[in-house]
């Protein structure tokens, strides 16, 4: 064969006049002898007359669990309007999923030189030819070649093609037939193209030269080809068209080189349908046993980049691709399951960061996230402010909250209430006062307060504001924020309705103004709350001087429970004032009443009141009244409480509503999650913050949860405090000194690593670094947070029935019912063990339920316990009641009598004469009958009489008769015995009597005349 022939070609200078187009053809199926041919019609006919060149290249649709064979493809039958593009898989083939990657120009392109070489004819192996420049690259040039067959369908002309050699001035371009001994190779045309950049007409966005080593031998994992991942410059809209070509320098000075005619190379796209990279595999004929060289491909990207580059969406919103040249900012709809909770700063728990940030899109909220961890349900605080001593009527003050008690982004709920719990005099009675907030916000509020007697009582008392901070709602509970609608001069009513199925009864509601704007004080306004039902109540709010003004901007902080809700409030009630009298000079013309509390205080505790009021009780209409209430003094065990009521033809009764505030841990002190924590600022090492704990019966704070451990930390105000985790005494072994489980942890990343050696002690590192944790020296200086468990049981601050069992526990407490109730522990009611069968009385016994428990009775019969019952013999005892002519005999639970032989009657009463009363329950009325021939009877009522009655009831036993009837007692089916019987009354037996014709069964009568008798018992 022929080798390294040469031709010559042009070097290109001009612009393109002839655009270029490029595609991708997919291939979904292929013949069963892996060869498959189609025409590719270009979107737009070139209309010169060059030809056109098309360059063509295989790809891979999907990403499959291994790497594909070689692919051989060619071109033919090239026109202005198509190509015809075929190829043949080698190996196992690839089930339809091969690409056809080409690009098609016609002309002269800027910056391009192209051409066509006819290779000689050839029987087998390789067959090359070199290409020289008429003109020399400034630099080695980059050369893209694609196969040409001018022989049609010819199957057995597939060839790998790749160039050898490329210099600046020439290259040699080379192809290898698929298979050995497959004919003779004829007409074939190499199409090619060189280039040292790519024309800036052509749409391209990468343009990529990698380089292959191919140090080691080829992998089988990778079938036995050498593979490198390629990235883009930048994402693509679709999957891109990529042409590859692939190169090789012969190094003639080299033994262990591969010359040309014993090699075939092949390039692919392996993974082409990736938007921001694509895999790319070479194969060479080297094998396994010899040494490889490398291969460099060259790859020209063609495509729409995605539109969504360098463009940002608002509110977490993410870009999506709505066509090659138009985007849209849309939200994620669908995150991840797991659970890694977060907090946002409107106070809501989300599952995960996904979760939170989609909310914020789907709703473009202007909250964040706050912190790790699930959100504190009711954050709350709570104090006592001493208002300054000022002469003027309307005075406010700012009352600062807890830091990072809050969250920013969530409405905060304050309910104030007026006292004078430093009163000089606590006898005396104040003028009344109205208060309400202003400014809330997470780290301060101000409270204001206007007196209504104008200064003419002068007092020097300092008066107190007894106020909570809230968000949310208590378990139990609902809140709410109402803004009360613009009114001119009055009353202003507006009606709340509460949930559904909420409240069973009449809840606690406790209300108070905000003001949103600031220092109005002809906005003081009193308020009161009418008609509470378990569905709704209205607020009333009336200005304190009338034609004061417009009032708008003021809103509503409300709060309805029905059960206690601890720790928030220790006890709550009602105190009633009926004021059916006109109020006292003595008492500044107040209603006052002493409230006596359910529960002893070791402090002064702090009281919210709220006025209540009812049309169905009074008669004044709510727009005509005006109510204010405040609080006079308040001691260990009592509070008293006075209010002003309008004076409207009558006052009205009136109902105050009280809470008393809870504080469970004491003084400094605050509540969370079953325990108590104390926080000091000042500085001081690990083991004196534990000793100064210590001191105070505490450790230093455990964490067991990340809610814990956002709390402790905020409480620090986002600085650095001690915990109480530590390795003091097993180096790398971190446990908690009030020995809990470390069961959650939240080291910093690469913590601990207890350089320099020493820090066996762990602090905090704050908000500025996500709440996490670092091991330090214990003699560093920090904040600390001491922690104790509160024992709800034993001081009361439990919500176990008062039919249950309370058990504290590390945190917390349980409540079981005591034994004879049932349900959870917080609410337990009697079981009734009889109606059940749950309870152990004998089968023989009376089961009767009390409350908690059951009570056994043997029945009659039976002795015993009630639980063993046995029976009683009482014919052996004696206990029985058959007649002295009568035998008893003993059965379970009872006896029974039977009149001896010659006696008739019911065992109870036996007697010789044969006679019987029946049809009665009562044995001394009933149906006459008598006996005779061994057959019970009955007797007409034919001449029957006060005297026949008697005599009958002599016999029976009775002392006399008290009357006789006819067919009261129903009728006999056996034989009519006796008609008209004469008796003169002092017979002793019936049979003395005569008798019709003085014969037995000798009458004219029917049943319906059988008589009846009542015998006085």
């Amino acid at each position: 064969m022929s080798f390294f022939l040469v031709l010559f070609a042009s070097f290109v200078v001009f612009a393109a006049v002839e655009g270029l187009q490029h595609g991708t053809l997919r291939i979904g199926q292929t013949n069963p002898d892996n060869y498959y041919c189609e025409t590719v019609t270009f979107p737009t006919n070139f209309t010169g007359v060059d030809p056109v060149k098309v360059f063509t290249s295989a790809g891979f649709g999907t990403n499959s669990s291994r790497v594909h064979d070689v692919v051989f493809t060619w071109v033919e039958s090239v026109t202005t309007s198509s190509f015809k593009v075929c190829l043949v898989e080698n190996g196992v083939g690839s089930d339809g999923d091969v690409t056809i990657n080409w690009m098609a120009y016609q002309s002269i392109q800027s910056g391009v030189t192209d051409g066509s070489v006819r290779l000689n004819d050839w029987t087998t192996g390789t067959e090359c030819k070199q290409v020289i420049f008429s003109h020399n690259f400034p630099s080695v040039p980059h050369i893209f070649m694609s196969a040409h067959h001018n022989v049609l369908d010819k199957k057995q002309d597939a060839a790998t093609v790749w160039v050898e050699g490329i210099t600046r001035n020439d290259f040699t371009v080379c192809m290898r037939e698929a298979r050995t001994f497959d004919g003779r190779h004829k007409d074939i045309d190499v199409t090619w193209m060189a280039m040292t950049e790519v024309p800036q007409t052509w749409n391209y966005h990468d343009f990529i030269r990698l380089d292959f080593p191919n140090t080691l031998v080829p992998s089988e994992a990778d079938n036995d080809a050498f593979c490198q991942v390629v990235s883009f410059h930048e994402p693509y809209y679709a999957a891109p068209t990529i042409v590859v070509a692939p190169s090789h320098e012969y190094d003639s000075s080299d033994i262990n080189a591969i010359h040309p005619e014993h090699n075939s190379i092949s390039a692919w796209v392996e993974v082409s349908w990736k938007l921001l990279e694509q895999t790319s595999c070479v194969k060479d004929l080297v094998g396994l046993d010899n040494k490889h060289h490398p291969i460099e491909v060259d790859y020209i990207v063609f495509g729409d980049l995605d539109p969504c580059i360098n463009k940002t969406c608002e509110y977490f919103g993410v870009c999506q691709a709505m066509s090659a040249s138009v985007h849209q900012c849309v939200c994620v709809t669908q995150c991840p399951s797991y659970q890694d909770l977060v907090c946002a700063s409107n106070g809501r728990t989300f599952d995960n960061m996904c979760a939170l940030e989609r909310e914020i899109c789907q709703t473009q909220g202007n909250h964040s996230y706050y912190h790790p961890g699930g959100c504190q349900g009711f954050p709350f605080d709570k104090g006592t402010h001493h208002l300054n001593h000022v002469s003027v009527e309307s005075h406010c003050e700012v009352v600062s909250l807890q830091p990072y008690a809050f969250y920013p982004d969530k409405p905060i709920h304050v309910q104030l209430t007026v006292n004078y719990i430093n009163a000089s005099l606590p006898a005396n009675v104040h003028d009344a006062t109205v208060t309400w907030s202003e400014k809330v916000n997470p780290d301060n509020f101000t409270v204001c307060m206007t007196k209504t007697g104008r200064n003419d009582q002068p007092t020097n008392d300092v008066a107190s504001v007894d106020w909570i901070a809230y968000q949310g709602s208590p378990n139990g509970g609902v809140t709410g924020k109402e803004r009360i609608t613009q009114w001119w001069t009055g009353t202003k009513c507006t009606t709340l309705s509460l949930p559904s199925g909420k409240f069973t009864g009449t809840p606690t509601v406790l209300v108070t103004l905000e003001h949103q704007r600031d220092g109005l004080k002809h906005d003081a306004a009193s308020v009161w709350v009418e008609g509470i039902s378990s569905s709704s109540f209205q607020v009333c709010i009336r200005e304190l001087q009338n034609f004061d003004g417009i009032h708008e901007e003021i809103d509503l902080d409300w709060m309805a429970f029905e059960t206690l809700h601890l720790p928030i409030f220790y006890e709550h009630g009602s105190v009633h004032f009926a004021n059916t009298e006109t109020p006292l000079k003595s008492n500044n013309y107040a209603f006052c009443e002493v409230v006596n509390l359910a529960k002893s205080y070791t402090r002064r505790p702090s009281v919210l009141i709220t006025a209540t009021h009812d049309t169905s009780v009074g008669l004044t209409n709510p727009t005509c009244n005006g109510i204010s209430a405040w609080i006079e003094n308040i001691t260990l065990v009592t509070f008293r409480v006075c209010l002003k009521e309008l004076y409207s033809d009558r006052y009205d009764p009136v109902t105050l509503q009280y809470v008393v505030v809870s504080d469970m841990c004491g003084k400094g002190w605050n509540y969370f999650n079953g325990f108590c924590y104390r926080t000091f600022s000042t500085c001081a090492s690990w083991n004196e913050s534990e000793s100064n704990c210590l001191d105070v019966n505490s450790n230093l704070t455990s964490v067991t949860s990340q809610e814990e451990n956002t709390y402790i930390q905020l409480r620090h105000g986002g600085d650095t405090g001690w915990i109480g985790l530590q390795d003091i005494d097993s180096e790398g072994n971190f446990t908690w000194i009030d020995g809990t489980n470390v069961d959650f942890t939240y080291w910093a990343p690469n913590q601990p690593n207890g350089f320099p050696g020493d820090q066996d002690c762990v602090h905090t590192l704050g908000l500025r670094h996500d709440y996490h944790w670092n091991d330090v020296t214990c003699g560093s200086c920090h904040a600390y947070t001491c922690k104790r468990d509160i024992d709800e049981c034993s001081v009361d601050y439990h919500m176990c029935d008062r039919n249950a069992q309370c058990t504290n526990s590390d945190g917390s407490y349980t409540c079981v019912c005591n034994s004879g109730y049932n349900g959870d522990g917080t609410s337990c009611s009697d079981i009734d063990e009889c109606s059940s069968g749950v309870h152990s009385c004998d089968s023989n016994a009376q089961c009767t339920n009390t409350v908690g428990s059951y009570t056994c009775s043997c029945r009659l019969g039976f002795n015993g316990d009630g639980r063993t019952c046995s029976d009683v013999d009482e014919c052996s005892s004696g206990a029985h009641s058959c007649n002295v002519n009568a035998q008893c005999t003993n059965t379970v639970g009872s006896f029974t009598c039977q009149c001896n032989s010659g006696y008739h009657g019911d065992g109870h009463s036996c007697t010789t004469d044969s006679i019987r009363l029946v049809g009665s329950f009562n044995s001394y009325e009933g149906r006459l009958e008598v006996y005779h021939s061994g057959q019970w009877g009955t007797v007409c009522d034919d001449g029957w009489g006060q005297s026949q009655a008697s005599v009958a009831c002599r016999q029976l036993g009775f002392s006399g008769v008290q009357s006789y009837i006819t067919n009261t007692f129903g009728e006999g089916i056996d034989t009519i015995w006796l008609d008209d019987v004469t008796c003169n009354g002092n017979e002793v037996r019936m049979q003395d009597c005569s008798r019709r014709y003085g014969l037995w069964g000798s009458h004219n009568c029917v049943h319906s005349e059988d008589v009846g008798i009542i015998c006085i018992p």
